[in-house]
């Protein structure tokens, strides 16, 4: 009976310490910014949400929730890890964040999957503490370890459902992630996730371009990651490009003025240009939108404005040249570097050299992936 009671007590122990650690690294390293989002705007701007502080107050709230489900059913053995479903339930909606939770807020289905959820569950539990009488006992030699696996194994399954539900949206956490970090003035972790990024949207393009202008390399780095949208995606514009979490008017403040009416990015920079309005930094917003929209002629005829053109040009403009130079019978500026004209002959040379598209494209993405001229043909 000793070595019953004491397998019962290991086994809830490490159950429970399994859960506290699982639902405070999920709250704290994976849904702390998606979280930071959802109670800023479900606030207006109210309460700002803590990682550390939200983290370990959850997990404490969920802790007492699955006791008060044990000393209710008294579940033991191999049906122990059933007193935390309610719990891991609940923290799989509360993370299962929309991404318009700017719009609109609602649980959705949840309204009605969550009652039929806790019905099916409470069928479960009736006929599991019918069963338990007749569970056979623990031994000292295996069985015990049998009956932790059993209940480990159960965890693992609800662990591997949070993680389906909740929201897992890569592009939706950088967006959080970043826009985090720049509300905390974290310059270095906001590079950090725009320089992982391997599929975007709009937002987060707009993010990636504040970035790397407060960083300087606007024209430098830019088109060297996944960008959409064209020259809309530079500023916010309340459907398709949007910032959650960062006031918006700090971006306009660092660009030149916030205006009532809304201007599309290209609109917006010439007129706070035509008006004196304009700082530093809207000059290679302007100029990148150009670029963005494929616009050579234009990128061409302005970029002197604010540039020499010799080799302190960032890459991005360079590059821009050149291929201006390559694809005009009569161009009004020729940019010359050896090094880049080069670049461009071999860029040309892999283009000849596939006569299938696909394999074309995926060659040129391979070396010159990172180019405005890849940008240009594919993108």
């Amino acid at each position: 009976m000793r070595n019953t009671k004491n397998s019962t007590v290991v086994t809830m122990i490490i159950c429970a310490i399994t859960f506290i650690v699982f639902v405070f690294c999920f709250l704290y390293y994976y849904e702390a910014d998606v979280l930071t989002i959802a109670q800023h705007e479900l606030s207006k701007g109210q309460t700002h949400y803590n990682r550390t502080v939200g983290a370990f107050l959850i997990t404490i709230v969920l802790g007492l929730f699955s006791w008060g489900m044990f000393h209710l059913t008294k579940l033991r053995k191999r049906t122990h890890a059933l007193v935390y479903f309610p719990a891991l339930l609940t923290l799989a909606i509360i993370s299962d964040v929309s991404q318009k939770v700017n719009e609109v807020f609602c649980f959705g289905a949840w309204t009605i999957i969550y009652p039929l959820l806790l019905i099916l569950y409470g069928i479960l539990i009736f006929f599991a503490i019918q069963f338990q009488p007749y569970e056979p006992e623990t031994h000292p030699f295996g069985n015990s370890s049998k009956i932790l696996w059993i209940n480990l194994m159960q965890m693992g399954i609800m662990f591997v459902v949070v993680s389906l539900i909740c929201n897992s949206d890569k592009v939706f956490h950088q967006r959080a992630r970043a826009e985090v970090c720049l509300v905390n003035d974290d310059l270095k972790g906001a590079h950090k996730v725009i320089s992982d990024i391997d599929k975007t949207d709009s937002s987060l393009t707009c993010l990636k371009a504040f970035v790397l202008s407060k960083e300087g390399k606007l024209g430098e780095s830019f088109f060297e990651s996944p960008i959409v949208g064209g020259s809309e995606s530079l500023l916010p514009n309340a459907s398709s490009v949007k910032m959650l979490l960062y006031p918006k008017s700090k971006l306009y403040a660092y660009l030149g003025k916030e205006f009532k009416q809304y201007l599309s990015p290209l609109n917006y920079c010439e007129f706070c240009t035509l008006h004196h309005l304009d700082k530093p930094a809207l000059h290679d917003y302007y100029l990148v939108g150009l670029l963005m929209d494929k616009k050579l002629d234009k990128f061409v005829a302005e970029v002197g404005k604010y540039y020499s053109l010799d080799s302190s040009l960032p890459k991005h403009y360079r590059e821009a040249l050149i291929l201006y130079k390559h694809h005009r019978v009569n161009p009004k500026v020729l940019y010359h570097s050896s090094v880049m004209d080069a670049d461009f002959a071999d860029y040309q040379t892999l283009e000849r050299k596939y006569k299938n598209i696909t394999e074309r494209k995926n060659a040129i993405k391979e070396t010159f992936g990172t180019t405005y001229w890849y940008y240009w043909q594919y993108c």
